[in-house]
């Protein structure tokens, strides 16, 4: 038999987006993010490391967008598909990196799920057989032992404030023994009830107004007065407080 060959070529924008442009704006993240860290050190007011690598991770997620659509335009949906949960991939990525805190975890286990069923699907159309992809994977291990560390962290946190609850609770009933004490916590309930805190298990302040909130006029008058007494706690926090007012 005659052996056929025949030649596969990649368009230059394809390949250009997904194999240099987008590794480039990833690349450049981690890099950046390592020199951020260092800088931010000695010059607060530089960008962070996690806000670099996030703005440029995106940039490698819209270059994997941009490669599909090209892709997909052109007849190949298979690339396009790919190279949608490239993008998609990065897009969870960076998420994690600009918007972090008690979301941090969702979007990480909603990353994994889309890494490992994305790709599972794929290699399934790819190759009749299911794969795993090894990002996917490391991306499972990395959240459950976060998930396992924040579960344990908080446990100890609970036994630690029930700790403390059960001193609280025998200091209280100590005092609660001693004297009139117990008539005047009533008398105080009493009074609390009179006025307009109708939940009595959240305590407020009515009497003060933030004046660090008021209009730059009013706030210009407020310091030119020596006669308000400062809360000097209040004061450290960047607050300030205007006695006898709501």
């Amino acid at each position: 038999g005659l052996l056929q060959t025949f030649v596969l070529l990649v368009d230059d924008t394809t390949f250009d987006s997904h194999y240099i442009v987008s590794a480039f704006f990833v690349s450049a993240g981690m890099i950046m993010a390592g020199v951020a860290g260092a800088i931010s050190e000695r010059f607060p007011s530089f960008p962070s490391a996690p806000f670099l690598a996030g703005i440029l991770i995106l940039g490698g997620c819209l270059c994997e967008y941009f490669a599909a659509v090209v892709a997909i335009s052109s007849g190949r949906s298979h690339l396009g598909a790919e190279f949608f949960l490239f993008g998609t991939n990065l897009l969870f990525f960076s998420a994690i990196s600009l918007f972090q805190g008690p979301s941090f975890l969702r979007v990480l286990w909603t990353g994994t799920f889309v890494n490992l069923v994305g790709w599972g699907a794929l290699t399934v159309w790819y190759f009749q057989r299911l794969e795993w992809s090894f990002s996917g994977i490391v991306m499972f291990g990395v959240a459950s032992i976060i998930s396992a560390l924040r579960v344990r962290s908080l446990r100890s946190s609970s036994l630690l404030l029930r700790q403390d609850q059960e001193r609280y609770d025998k200091l209280w009933a100590t005092l609660m023994e001693k004297g009139d004490n117990g008539v005047c916590v009533e008398y105080l309930t009493k009074i609390a009830s009179m006025t307009a805190l109708q939940e009595k298990d959240h305590c407020r302040q009515l009497n003060r107004m933030r004046a660090d909130r008021l209009p730059a006029d009013q706030r210009g008058k407020f310091n030119s007065r020596a006669d308000i007494p400062l809360n000097l706690l209040c004061w450290d926090l960047g607050h300030w407080q205007i006695p006898g007012q709501l």
